[in-house]
């Protein structure tokens, strides 16, 4: 394939949350986020909040209930 479509690819990456928080924590806290993700007993604003306090840009508390619906629903 040409340059374009690697282009392409790579400003997809760039717009998926999981790779973007998964670039900014590294793999060890992003094994930990997925974990707190699967967890019911640990709030999305709580995993939120954490994420804020590391300085990991999250848009908002919404964004991460809305990540973990569509992640558990996976499951």
């Amino acid at each position: 394939m040409g340059g374009l479509y690697d282009e392409l690819k790579s400003a997809n990456e760039e717009k998926n949350t999981l790779n973007r928080l998964h670039k900014a924590m590294g793999d060890e806290d992003f094994k930990d986020f997925m974990k707190a993700m699967k967890d019911p007993t640990i709030s999305g604003r709580a995993i939120h909040a954490a994420l804020v306090r590391r300085g990991i840009k999250v848009a908002g508390a919404s964004t991460i209930t809305s990540l973990r619906k569509t992640l558990n629903e996976n499951l």
